[in-house]
């Protein structure tokens, strides 16, 4: 099996699904739900800061404002999607150039980008505590919100590393 669908099938067994979720299991995964939801409030402030701008030329000054924090959480929430379906793009043709040595080197990235995603859990985790009483500029929210949202994003990036790391090193290629 794939790296893909074996995180799927942990969660959910063939006799508890019937035959259309299974079909739609094939598109969708339970790891897609947040990528959608955060993309579908995207859309929705778009298309509303749209229509009050441009049809009602009268701005909602917040829409922006989410708009762009929104596009935060769902460059986060795709990357991880990327990450458990292993799609991130790459140089795969380099593959065939290293030979044995692509082992190490394929152990070396891993060690690399978690070590990178344990400093970027541990660099937001010092400047959400240091800015937690901050405000949002045109929302009357705390900017600790977001900060914490995408915390919860890059610790499921530490874990889901640490996952393709120890699967690696067990002898199974990711």
């Amino acid at each position: 099996m794939t790296r893909q669908t074996d995180d799927l099938n942990a969660l959910f067994t063939d006799e508890e699904m019937g035959s259309e979720t299974k079909s739609l299991r094939q598109f969708f995964s339970l790891w897609d739900i947040p990528a959608l939801i955060v993309f579908t409030l995207l859309f929705v402030t778009v298309l509303l800061q749209f229509l009050t701008r441009y049809v009602l030329n009268d701005s909602l000054s917040w829409t922006e404002e989410a708009a762009r924090y929104l596009l935060i959480l769902l460059a986060f929430t795709g990357g991880l999607r990327c990450q458990i379906r292993d799609t991130h793009i790459r140089l795969e043709f380099i593959d065939g150039f290293v030979g044995r040595m692509l082992y190490p080197i394929k152990v070396f990235a891993l060690l690399v980008s978690t070590g990178m995603f344990a400093f970027l859990t541990y660099s937001l985790y010092v400047l959400a505590r240091q800015t937690s009483f901050q405000k949002m500029v045109s929302l009357p929210y705390p900017k600790y919100y977001l900060y914490t949202l995408v915390l919860i994003a890059l610790v499921a990036f530490v874990v889901l590393q640490l996952k393709a790391l120890l699967h690696l090193l067990k002898g199974s290629d990711t």
